[in-house]
This record gives structure tokens, sequence and C-alpha cells, in this order.
């Protein structure tokens, strides 16, 4: 069975060699750990489009939802946020983010999946 895993982190994370080595080898461990994976990522530059780069790279599928941020202004995160919960991921695994990643983090508790730090 698929296990889906939301990916979400900062803007700049995934900038140097070392924090994308850090992701990549991250996200290699899992999907050995499970097997046959898909990630849900949300558009922005730095951990969501290097996780979309590891996925291409992979042969693992990747749902991009991204903020509507001209429609929606500034709650448009936490409403892409919402949006990717509903895709019903099995967990969410953060890397080092911001206040978009806390809220991510935050949504998923609250919605009871399950999440991962690294």
């Amino acid at each position: 069975m698929t296990k889906v895993v939301l990916v979400c982190g900062g803007r700049n994370y995934a900038k140097t060699v070392e924090q994308r080595w850090h992701m990549w080898n991250t996200l290699d461990r899992m999907h050995a750990h499970y097997g046959e994976i898909m990630l849900i990522v949300g558009g922005a530059p730095g951990a969501d489009s290097y996780a979309n780069v590891w996925a291409d790279a992979s042969t693992v599928h990747c749902a991009v939802v991204k903020a509507l941020w001209n429609k929606l202004g500034p709650g448009a995160g936490p409403r892409r946020n919402k949006a990717m919960l509903a895709l019903r991921p099995d967990l969410v695994l953060a890397f080092p983010g911001g206040p978009g990643t806390a809220n991510m983090l935050k949504q998923a508790r609250a919605a009871g999946i399950e999440t991962y730090e690294v």
C-alpha cells in the first residue's frame, strides 16, 4: 500500500549542499522503509521544490498544491495547508521552516495526523 507523505519546510531550506543532502537522504530512507510512497508538497521555493526534485529523480509521484496568493492574500498559506491535509496524508514530514511550517504542523496535529520534524 502506498504511504502518502506530506513534505513541508522553509522557503530558505535546501539552499546549501548540506541541507539538500539531508533532505535527499531523509527521503531516500523513508522510501526504503515504506516502499511505495507518494509526496504532497506546497509548491513553494525551498523545501517544497527540492522535495519535488527528489520525487522526479526517484520516480515517486508528487502532488503539488500551490497557495492562491493572488486570490486569497495573506490567508492563502494556511488555506493551502488545509487543502493539502484534505488529500489525507499518512504523515507530515517537516524540515526546518518558519510560520508556514509551524501552521502546517499545528493543523496536522489537530487533525490527528502523525508528524515528524527533522
